[in-house]
């Protein structure tokens, strides 16, 4: 899989300077992306608390790996 030219964080900063206001076109000239990308992204990540849901998922990932320990 290929890596993404953007981490998580940049990609939310740049949603939000769109909902802010900034237009698309201009977003995509300013990040050198196409217009499929930043749609992809937005349908992708939605219009909910992007930064919580982010969070919520990457301590998601770990929790399978602790579900064989017990306390005695």
């Amino acid at each position: 899989m290929k890596k993404s030219r953007y981490t998580d964080t940049q990609i939310v900063n740049i949603l939000k300077q769109n909902q802010a206001g900034e237009s698309t076109a201009n977003l995509c000239r300013e990040y050198d992306m196409s217009q499929a990308t930043f749609y992809k992204w937005r349908s992708k990540y939605g219009d909910a608390d992007v930064n919580r849901d982010l969070c919520i998922n990457r301590n998601n990932h770990h929790k399978p790996l602790f579900t064989h320990l017990a306390i005695f």
